[in-house]
This record gives C-alpha cells, structure tokens and sequence, in this order.
C-alpha cells in the first residue's frame, strides 16, 4: 500500500518537471526550409468553379409520365487548372423529391470525364426540387505538384444549388444560373 502512494507521488513530481523539448517548441522548428511541420500538414486548396449550370426537363406530351431532365455544366479546378464538361440525364415524374424509380437522378457517382491521369466525377447528395439540390463533386488526378509522383490525389467538394427558374409549363421546366458557382473543397484523399 505505502509503494501505491510513493509511486502515485513520484508520478505526479515527474509529470510536473519542465521538459527541454516540448510540443510547441517541436511544431514551432523548422524542418522544411522556413515552414513548421503544422504549416507543412496543411493544405490549401481553391474551391472548385462551376459555370453554365442549367437543369432542363422535357416531355413530349403534357400526359406522359415522366420528364427527360439533364444536368449540365462546366467544371474549373483551379489546383490543377484543369477543366470538363458534364452532362447527365435522369427521368423524374415532375413530383418525387426522393431518388427511386419515379426521380432517378444519381446517388452514386457519375464520371464527366476520365482519362490516364485524371478522373472528373459527381453525384447529387440530396434534391429538393430542379432548383434546389446538393453535389458532391471528385476530381481524382496525379499530383506531382503536391507529392512525389506518382501520387494520385482526390478532392471533394461539396455545394449547395439555388437555381433561377427560367421556364416552367406542361412539358418543359428550366432552371438556370447566371453566376459562377464555388464548390468547396471538404475533403481530400492520397
């Protein structure tokens, strides 16, 4: 018993000396050239840029019972200064919020464009309605810039949509935006 109690007290004694080397004096030394190992484990990604983005759908007569729709835009990562194009379509009763059968959009993810070096991709997170929606958006891509090659690197980004209705009518709704979109950059992955 009196053992616990001296080892619980020198425990406390050791626990209390000053330390020559501590965490701040570690993270505060420089490694890299005038940049600490906390400025060195961060990163500093530009959001992504979304332009022309516009959600069509079309039905050919007033009593059929889904809508063609297709979601298209233009895609900037401005780390790599790289860009592409999307397109996807989907059929939707004009009704359904949920994905299903009667909303089909997608909730995995798409490929816009994919080549040797670099994959662009993109899935919606939730839809309210054609004007209201969340994407998710990966670019996978070969980052020599970064990390020694042949690292690849994949960034997410994430927004939140608010389009402007541009034509609503029995067989055709449009929603649009004029402005450029920034996707957020959320995650990345090595």
């Amino acid at each position: 018993m009196q053992f616990l109690l001296v080892a619980s007290l020198l425990l406390q004694v050791v626990a209390s000396l000053p330390w020559p080397i501590t965490r701040a004096t570690r993270a505060s030394r420089p490694r890299h050239g005038s940049l600490t190992w906390l400025e060195l484990a961060q990163f500093h990604f530009e959001d992504y840029g979304l332009t022309n983005l516009c959600v069509e759908c079309n039905k050919g007569e007033a009593s059929d019972p889904m809508f063609d729709c297709l979601l298209k835009f233009d895609w900037m990562d401005p780390n790599v200064n790289h860009t592409c194009h999307c397109e996807k379509d989907w059929q939707w009763d004009g009704v359904t919020k949920e994905n299903g059968p009667n909303n089909t959009y997608n909730t995995d993810y798409f490929v816009c464009k994919s080549e040797i070096a670099e994959t662009f991709q993109f899935k919606f997170v939730t839809m309210t309605d054609l004007g209201a929606f969340t994407l998710m958006l990966s670019h996978i891509f070969r980052d020599s810039k970064d990390f020694p090659s042949p690292t690849v690197a994949n960034l997410f980004g994430q927004t939140n949509l608010t389009l402007v209705s541009q034509e609503v009518s029995d067989t055709s709704l449009i929603y649009f935006t004029p402005d450029a979109i920034k996707a957020k950059i959320i995650g990345v992955t090595i």
